[in-house]
C-alpha cells in the first residue's frame, strides 16, 4: 500500500475533490469519464515516483508507444515484418503490438534493476481493444506480479472499459474513493455521474 498527495497547483480549479489516494499492489484501475483527470492523476503519480530510488516505473502510453510512433520505431530499426503488421492491424491489433514491445523492454529493465518496488502504468489504451485483448493484459498483469514475488508490484491502468474493472481494484478520480463493480449497469451508471461532476466542473469555469 501506498498513499499520495496530490499538489493543488497548477491544478486549482478542483479536479480532485481529496488531496491524498491510496493505491495497493496488484492490478488498478483509474476510473471516470473521459475528461474527469485519469490520464492527469497518472502523471502525477509518475513525477512523484521518479524521485523514489527504490521504484522502478514503467509506462505504455498508445499515443507515444504505439501507433505512428511505433511504426516509425520499426521503420527506423528495419522491422519490416513488424511494419508490415502494424499496416494490416486494427486499431486492437497495434495496441497489443506495442504492448507487446513494451514488455521486451519491461522485462530487461526489471532484471537490470531488481527493485524493491515496480510501478507498470498503461494510459490511453481502453479504445479499441476487444475483450479478449483486455483479458490478456489482466492475464499479464498477474503473470507480472507471479514472477516478481518479494516484490511490491503496482499494475495501473486509466481505463472507460467495463472488463478492466472486474476483478480490479478501482479508484474513483474524481473522489479517489475506491469501488468494485460486477454489474455492467452499476459501472454505467458511476460513469454518467462522473460526466456530470465534469460538466458542472467546465460550467463553473465559464
Amino acid at each position: 500500500m501506498r498513499t499520495f498527495t496530490i499538489p493543488t497547483k497548477p491544478y486549482c480549479f478542483r479536479l480532485y475533490s481529496r488531496k491524498e489516494v491510496t493505491l495497493f499492489t496488484g492490478l488498478t484501475a483509474l476510473i471516470g469519464c473521459n475528461g474527469s483527470g485519469k490520464s492527469t492523476l497518472m502523471m502525477l503519480l509518475k513525477d512523484e515516483l521518479k524521485h523514489d530510488e527504490n521504484a522502478l516505473v514503467l509506462e505504455y502510453d498508445d499515443r507515444q508507444n504505439g501507433g505512428h510512433n511505433l511504426m516509425e520505431k520499426f521503420g527506423f530499426t528495419g522491422n519490416m515484418e513488424g511494419l508490415a503488421t502494424m499496416f494490416s492491424s486494427s486499431e486492437g491489433e497495434k495496441i497489443m503490438i506495442g504492448i507487446g514491445d513494451f514488455v521486451r523492454r519491461m522485462r530487461r529493465e526489471i532484471q537490470r534493476n531488481n527493485p524493491k518496488q515496480i510501478w507498470i502504468f498503461f494510459d490511453a489504451i481502453g479504445s479499441g481493444l476487444s475483450i479478449d485483448g483486455i483479458r490478456e493484459i489482466k492475464e499479464f498483469a498477474d503473470i507480472v506480479i507471479e514472477d516478481n514475488q518479494g516484490t511490491d508490484v503496482y499494475f495501473v491502468v486509466s481505463t472507460n472499459e467495463y472488463e478492466f474493472t472486474i476483478g480490479a481494484d478501482c479508484i474513483d478520480v474524481t473522489t479517489f474513493g475506491h469501488a468494485v463493480f460486477t454489474q455492467y449497469d452499476t459501472y454505467r451508471d458511476f460513469i454518467l455521474r462522473t460526466r456530470k461532476k465534469k460538466d458542472r466542473r467546465f460550467a463553473s469555469k465559464t
